[in-house]
């Protein structure tokens, strides 16, 4: 029985069988350096192993029983752990599909749902930025309708995502979000499941990873306080690649890695990322976390995004500012948005 192959086919034929093993592999050799800016804002390479990835992808697996019935889509840069990672090699060590295609941009979110759709995709991976944009932009009906019957499950990540850019978009859409975090150093620390869930949470820990919140003085910090988020987990990176031997022994499974983020931990054991400690606004010696008062602009009907800075001031020491992107179409005047949003800061947060 003779069995005629395309072009396309016999190149893909000819290239698995160029393919050589690996021999003598071992769970901690290295799988991949991956650049971040880590906690500092300067740009370090992110060493992990085979183990680390694998675990934290089959530990995260367990949370929502993904396998291979799940078909994700991989619209997101391939040089970052989010497209990496979490769309590539978490994907295939739980035994799912993946629909690659080219990094999200904004010709691609204007015909978004064609390729999930066409490819039978049922596991969406969101970041906060792609959710904005296709509620500001996506005007079919099709992605609506394929979410609400398709869909099995939609996650977020990779940056702060402000409640009610979550609910719209739960709405619009009809699908539950989960949102997650973690860090380039440590992978997945936490994340909602369909069990575990609450606005403005990024769900609980996953299990063997360990939290703990502590003051500026490496006090720990009861429950619902607000502090830095110093994580012990067992997918801690080995190393930054090229730092001094000193530097990179302090790195173990058994330190507290100082992730640079600020948050809290309730009494039900949700964690809150409450903003990044260089982030914080120091204001008259209060200190003032941006995202509690984006998240209250965040609700105003016609704002699209917004981000709150600190600025100098001689008498206060900073102060916040808020920068506003606002909605196509709009007819309010600027003045009138701004004291409303004003009002609404002091609504929700108190005095700033």
């Amino acid at each position: 029985m003779r069995i005629e192959f395309s072009k396309e086919e016999q190149v893909y034929l000819d290239m698995i069988n160029k393919l050589e093993t690996f021999d003598d592999v071992v769970e901690d050799d290295d799988l991949c350096i991956v650049y971040s800016a880590g906690t500092t804002g300067e740009p370090k390479a992110v060493v992990h192993s085979i183990k680390d990835l694998v675990m934290n992808a089959q530990e995260f697996g367990k949370l929502f029983a993904i396998d291979n019935k799940n078909t994700f889509y991989n619209m997101l840069s391939l040089t970052y752990l989010g497209g990496f990672y979490n769309l590539l090699i978490l994907p295939y060590v739980l035994s799912s599909c993946v629909v690659l295609t080219q990094a999200f941009d904004p010709k691609l979110s204007l015909n978004f749902w064609e390729v999930i759709i066409r490819n039978n995709v049922n596991t969406l991976w969101l970041v906060p930025s792609i959710m904005s944009i296709l509620l500001e932009i996506d005007r079919s009906v099709d992605g609506k309708n394929y979410c609400k019957e398709n869909i099995k499950l939609a996650l977020v990540g990779t940056a702060p995502l402000p409640i009610q850019l979550k609910k719209d978009f739960e709405k619009e859409y009809g699908i539950k979000i989960f949102e997650n975090y973690g860090l380039s150093e440590t992978l997945f620390i936490s994340s909602e499941t369909q069990q575990y869930n609450k606005y403005g949470s990024v769900g609980k820990l996953l299990s063997g990873v360990e939290v703990k919140i502590v003051d500026k003085a490496g006090v720990l910090l009861s429950t619902d306080q607000e502090g830095e988020i110093l994580v012990k987990t067992p997918y801690l990176m080995k190393e930054y690649h090229g730092m001094t031997e000193e530097y990179t022994q302090k790195f173990s499974n058994d330190i507290w890695f100082e992730t640079g983020d600020l948050g809290k931990i309730d009494k039900n054991g949700f964690l809150y990322i409450t903003g990044r400690k260089k982030d914080l606004i120091i204001r008259g010696g209060i200190n003032i976390s941006p995202i509690s008062i984006e998240n209250a602009i965040h609700t105003h009907e016609n704002v699209l995004e917004c981000a709150v800075i600190g600025i100098k001031d001689q008498l206060k020491g900073q102060l916040p500012i808020g920068l506003i992107a606002l909605k196509a179409g709009v007819t309010k005047d600027n003045d009138t948005i701004s004291k409303e949003c004003i009002q609404m800061v002091r609504d929700k947060v108190g005095p700033v």
